[in-house]
């Protein structure tokens, strides 16, 4: 079903491959926890972060790498 999926969508295959690495890489660069706590100092949310707001700068990361890939994708 996921090939036949794939080839509905027309997308090729190098396109696809760079999007794959795109995602990998900055999901194992945002995993890695200092980019975000480092981020969360840069702006002044340290009590923040200490308080559980990291895992929300964690994810929005994932979201917005995710939607990079998508729009390079589609463009």
């Amino acid at each position: 079903m996921f090939a036949t999926l794939f080839v509905l969508l027309n997308v090729d295959l190098l396109p696809a491959a760079v999007v794959l690495l795109w995602i990998a890489g900055t999901h194992a660069f945002v995993d890695r926890r200092w980019p975000v706590a480092r981020w969360m100092k840069f702006a002044r949310q340290a009590g923040w972060a200490e308080r559980g707001g990291a895992a929300h700068v964690d994810q929005t990361a994932h979201v917005t790498a995710l939607l990079v890939a998508a729009l390079a994708l589609a463009a």
